[in-house]
C-alpha cells in the first residue's frame, strides 16, 4: 500500500508548486491513503468475485478479460474495459509520474525541453525502459515489484515528510 502512494508523497511539492491556494496539501493527507485503500479492496473484491464465478482467482483486468472470449459480445466487453483500462493508466502515470520528471528535464535542459515536451519525452522513454507488461504480467511479479519500489520510495518518501 505504501508502494503505490509514496509516488505522490514524494511527488506533492511539484504539485504544490502550481497552486493557487498554500494549504492545498492539506485535504491530500487523509485522501491518498482512503482512495488507495479503496482501490486495493476493489482488487480484493474483484479476486473474491472471480473465485465465486470462475472457481479461481484472478487479480489482474487481462485475466478476468480472457474469461469473456467465449461468451457473446467477449470482444467487444474486452475492448471496451482495455480501452478504459488504458486510459485510466495513461492518466495516473501522466498525473503521478510524468509531470515531476518534465520538471525536472525542463529544469536540465531549459533550451530544448518545456514542460510538454519534457512530459512527452518521459512518457516515451517510462513507457518503454519499464517494461510494464513484465510487471504486471502476474500477480507474483506485480508484488515483487511493488515491494522492490516501496523500499526505495521510503527513503525518498522521508525528505518531503521531514520537510512538511
Amino acid at each position: 500500500m505504501i508502494g503505490g502512494y509514496s509516488t505522490l508523497t514524494v511527488n506533492i511539492s511539484d504539485f504544490l508548486r502550481f497552486s493557487k491556494d498554500p494549504h492545498a496539501h492539506y485535504w491530500q493527507k487523509p485522501m491518498i491513503p482512503l482512495l488507495n485503500t479503496l482501490i486495493a479492496l476493489m482488487g480484493i473484491i474483484s479476486a473474491s468475485a472471480a473465485q465465486e464465478i470462475w472457481g479461481k482467482p484472478y487479480w489482474t483486468p487481462t485475466q478476468i478479460m480472457r474469461t469473456w472470449q467465449d461468451t457473446s459480445g467477449g470482444c467487444a466487453a474486452t475492448f471496451f474495459c482495455a480501452a478504459v483500462w488504458l486510459l485510466s493508466q495513461v492518466s495516473v502515470n501522466v498525473n503521478a509520474n510524468a509531470v515531476f520528471l518534465a520538471n525536472d528535464v525542463t529544469t536540465i535542459a531549459p533550451k530544448w525541453f518545456k514542460v510538454r515536451r519534457g512530459t512527452i519525452l518521459v512518457s516515451l522513454i517510462g513507457s518503454w525502459a519499464l517494461c510494464p507488461w513484465i510487471i504486471v504480467s502476474s500477480g507474483k511479479a506485480f508484488l515483487n515489484f511493488m515491494s522492490a519500489y516501496a523500499i526505495f520510495m521510503a527513503a525518498m518518501a522521508r525528505i518531503p515528510f521531514t520537510d512538511y
